[in-house]
């Protein structure tokens, strides 16, 4: 006796506390018994449900499926879930509808037939997915604008998850059978695969966060880059749980840094190639950057020279030369010649410079040395007077060229022979025995 009433008194604990509902229904639908929660979660008062159709609680749309599903498990009772793969609804006093699942399990109790019925509210639970569902599309949307994609591997049970943006970086489809357990490290380019197995497993194995840039090959065969960030959750005893992480198609950027390689490259040879000195100034007269075959021809070291000013490094007559040239480029926006000349440990230098806008508050200034060229003008111009000055007549022919065209003659020669410049320049020298022999 004393056995059955702890029984009657537990059972009876169950059924008031349990945040379940419970609904104790006899073979005509009536409702015999109610637990609080139930009672709770419909919106009726204690003690209001009993005596009432379980068809109260069933909106009105599906009460007579509902009655003839009740009638279907009477003649064939059995413990299960109400609706398995059905969406389940409550109807609350209020009339409001509640998303709800529902077990039933039928018993004897004096050889009468009832059914218990076990209800659980999902509406938090659904509202949870929901969000979940949400949150999950604009990280899906999130990952596709800015090309990232995750990944999940359950170092236990080697379960593998991919986001969809993840399928998409390796040329697949959301969800496509070539990405498995088994073929995902192929995916990793032949010639990384070694290092990048070896990175993970010591990310994994030191605690470390893995980051890295490595080659993909695309199911069409395509060559990718990415960047790869890698980290591993571990149990309490410190062994690894899970390994997750994300990946970026960083192909384009990939793709600019060789242009930009190769365009430096070719720069810089060319720059090896010229002779000039270039120098970056503002507004100021500051040097901003320089560049110089010979750093020896500079008036400062190359490091002394950076933020250095031209009124302070170069001589009074060139800084006051240059000076002139960046105001006149300032003020027009267009390219400016100076010239300069210093005395110098091989005697008097000239060099020519050249200054052109370069952005805002900033001047390319280019110096050429062009003393050896000031040299050749003067021989020329001294041999040209020596040529000019001489009482005989001197022509000069190209003989590189067809015919040998007369390039200069000396004014004894037009004094000689009568004939202006315009007369003989670009022929050739036989238009004079012609002339002879038309006069004999």
């Amino acid at each position: 006796m004393v056995e059955k009433l702890k029984d009657s008194e537990l059972f009876k604990g169950i059924f008031e506390s349990s945040v379940e509902g419970i609904l104790v229904v006899g073979e005509q639908g009536q409702i015999i018994k109610a637990n609080p929660s139930v009672e709770k979660m419909f919106g009726y008062e204690l003690g209001e449900l009993v005596g009432k159709k379980v068809e109260n609680l069933i909106p009105h749309q599906f009460e007579k499926s509902h009655e003839n599903h009740r009638k279907g498990f009477a003649k064939s009772p059995s413990s299960r879930a109400m609706g398995k793969g059905e969406e389940l609804w409550g109807l609350r006093k209020d009339g409001v509808q509640i998303p709800v699942e529902i077990s039933l399990s039928p018993t004897d109790i004096k050889d009468e037939h009832f059914v218990v019925a076990f209800v659980i509210d999902i509406t938090d639970r659904l509202l949870s997915q929901k969000k979940v569902a949400i949150n999950t599309e604009k990280m899906n949307e999130a990952q596709s604008l800015a090309h990232v994609g995750s990944w999940f591997w359950n170092l236990k049970t080697g379960e593998r998850n991919w986001s969809d943006e993840f399928y998409r970086i390796c040329g697949l489809p959301p969800g496509d059978a070539q990405l498995s357990e088994e073929t995902a490290f192929n995916f990793i380019h032949p010639d990384d695969r070694q290092v990048t197995k070896e990175s993970v497993d010591f990310a994994i194995e030191n605690a470390t966060v893995y980051s890295d840039n490595v080659r993909i090959v695309r199911a069409d065969g395509t060559v990718r880059y990415i960047t790869a960030h890698g980290k591993t959750s571990y149990d309490a005893s410190g062994k690894p749980l899970e390994w997750f992480g994300t990946i970026q198609d960083i192909t384009e950027q990939k793709e600019i840094e060789q242009r930009l390689e190769e365009n430096l490259a070719k720069n810089k040879a060319l720059l090896n190639a010229l002779p000039d000195m270039m120098f970056i100034l503002d507004d100021e007269g500051k040097f901003l950057d320089s560049y110089a075959p010979e750093p020896e021809k500079l008036f400062a070291s190359p490091n002394g020279l950076i933020g250095g000013y031209i009124n302070e490094l170069l001589p009074d007559h060139i800084a006051k030369a240059v000076r002139k040239g960046m105001d006149k480029t300032i003020e027009t926006k267009e390219l400016q010649f100076v010239e300069y000349d210093f005395d110098g440990e091989n005697g008097r230098q000239f060099y020519e410079g050249r200054i052109v806008p370069m952005g805002k508050n900033k001047l390319l200034t280019i110096i050429r040395d062009i003393t050896q060229e000031r040299a050749i003008e003067d021989i020329l111009y001294v041999r040209n007077r020596a040529l000019g000055a001489t009482a005989s007549g001197i022509i000069i022919c190209d003989t590189q060229k067809p015919d040998f065209p007369i390039i200069y003659g000396n004014e004894a020669f037009t004094r000689i022979t009568g004939y202006e410049k315009v007369d003989f320049m670009g022929k050739n020298c036989r238009f004079l025995q012609d002339e002879d022999k038309e006069s004999d």
